[in-house]
């Protein structure tokens, strides 16, 4: 069974296509409005009816995360995260010049900076100028793409603010637009991933309880959101040997806790670790607790080792959905 209700799908004027907050999903954190896509002078305002629109991003804040509630109401979870020392973080500065680029994409890169005292950091920055750009007819991408491109890294920065302090999260460090440049920056964590190298099963088994410890943290962040990854998969895994790093948190969303119920055509996660959606949509919390079965699956099968009967009883349990705090009282994950 799967750990959580599923509610039905709202109709198509819902608060969602109004730009309000809707229960299964927090406020955006950038907003589209109709004038904005018209450019600025005579054919602004009414003008917006034009075949061509140029899209306009509205300026960016600090994302930042809400700090832990000191009381929790009856009935309601205990917060996990820790929220951050500094409400106005800003992205540590760096030599942008000695930063060692890890990754180039579409939109943005990832980059391995050294602060000033030292410390090493990930950097993750996107371009608001290109995503402006080929929204506007320079590309192929549409308005809404660009949009949703802008979005996924905005809440992706919230998300981290919020699970900051949680083990096996990358702490946040700060997040800023600066030049036209939209900034994340997080710790630098040396490890590999898990998708190399084939490890020992009690190192696999520890690995998977960290992932669904943190999933479950995750799950819970605060009374009023639950942050899920979505993205679940051994490359974004990282293993030194003894602790887990869960990595890449950009196709995240944010509920309510109880109101977790994703559309059908959620383009999020990995076809080999996500199931087929039912034709009215399905759960976050069990997209993600499915992915961690079929993570410990591929994990168990490198090198074409047999699955012993405890560990295949343990993916069944994870991919039907079965909540995590049972999950974690498994005979098999602590043998």
């Amino acid at each position: 069974m799967r750990g959580t209700p599923k509610s039905d799908r709202g109709s198509t004027d819902s608060p969602a296509s109004r730009g309000e907050s809707t229960p299964g999903n927090i406020s955006p954190l950038i907003t589209f409005e109709k004038d904005s896509f018209s450019p600025a002078g005579p054919e602004s305002g009414p003008g917006f009816a034009q075949k061509k629109r140029r899209f306009v991003p509205p300026p960016l804040q600090h994302i930042v995360a809400e700090p832990a509630t000191t009381q929790t109401p009856p009935g309601q979870v205990t917060p996990r995260g820790t929220g951050l020392v500094n409400p106005k973080q800003a992205v540590p500065e760096y030599d942008s010049n000695s930063a060692q680029l890890l990754g180039k994409g579409a939109f943005g890169s990832v980059f391995k900076a050294t602060g000033k005292d030292g410390r090493a950091f990930v950097v993750k920055e996107m371009d608001i100028g290109i995503i402006a750009h080929r929204a506007a007819g320079g590309g192929v991408i549409s308005e809404e793409n660009a949009q949703e491109h802008l979005q996924k890294m905005q809440v992706e920065a919230k998300a981290l603010a919020m699970l900051h302090g949680i083990p096996h999260v990358p702490k946040f460090l700060g997040s800023d637009q600066q030049s036209g440049i939209y900034r994340i920056a997080m710790e630098h964590v040396e490890a590999p991933s898990m998708e190399k190298g084939q490890l020992p099963e009690p190192q696999v088994k520890q690995a998977i309880y960290q992932l669904l410890k943190t999933l479950d943290a995750a799950h819970h962040a605060t009374p009023e959101v639950c942050v899920a990854h979505l993205d679940v998969k051994p490359a974004n895994m990282l293993w030194d040997g003894k602790n887990l790093t869960l990595i890449d948190w950009g196709e995240t969303r944010l509920f309510k806790p109880g109101q977790t119920k994703i559309e059908q055509n959620l383009s999020a996660g990995t076809s080999a670790y996500r199931p087929k959606f039912s034709e009215k949509g399905d759960d976050a919390v069990f997209l993600d607790t499915y992915a961690a079965g079929k993570t410990l699956e591929t994990l168990l099968a490198t090198g074409k080792r047999a699955i012993s009967a405890g560990a295949k009883q343990f993916i069944d349990r994870c991919t039907a959905g079965e909540p995590i705090e049972e999950l974690l009282k498994d005979p098999w994950i602590h043998d």
